[in-house]
C-alpha cells in the first residue's frame, strides 16, 4: 500500500484504521516505494475484492494498491533461532 502523505500523524492514522479490519492480519510498515505490506486473509476472491473496493483503495490518504497472491508456502517459521550453549 503506498501512502499520499508519510508524515507520523498519517502513519499513525493508517494503522490505527487498519488495526479495526479483522481480514487484515499483518501490517509491516517498508522502507523504499511501498509504505506498508499487509497480509489478508478473506473467505474467496468475492470477499477479498469487496475489502479492496469498499475498505482499502477508498480510505483516508491511500495513494494505491498493489497486490500478490501466495499461491504456496514452503517455509513458515516465526522467531528467531537462538542457539544456546548447553
Amino acid at each position: 500500500v503506498g501512502l499520499t502523505s508519510q508524515a507520523e500523524t498519517d502513519l499513525q492514522d493508517f494503522e490505527s484504521m487498519v488495526a479495526e479490519w479483522e481480514m487484515v492480519r499483518e501490517c509491516h510498515m517498508l522502507m523504499g516505494e511501498t509504505d506498508f505490506l499487509l497480509k489478508i486473509v478473506a473467505h474467496d476472491w468475492d470477499d477479498f475484492q469487496r475489502f479492496l473496493t469498499t475498505k482499502l483503495t477508498p480510505a483516508p490518504n491511500v495513494s494505491h494498491v498493489k497486490t500478490a497472491l501466495s499461491i504456496r508456502s514452503r517455509k513458515n517459521r516465526p522467531g528467531v533461532p537462538v542457539m544456546l550453549d548447553g
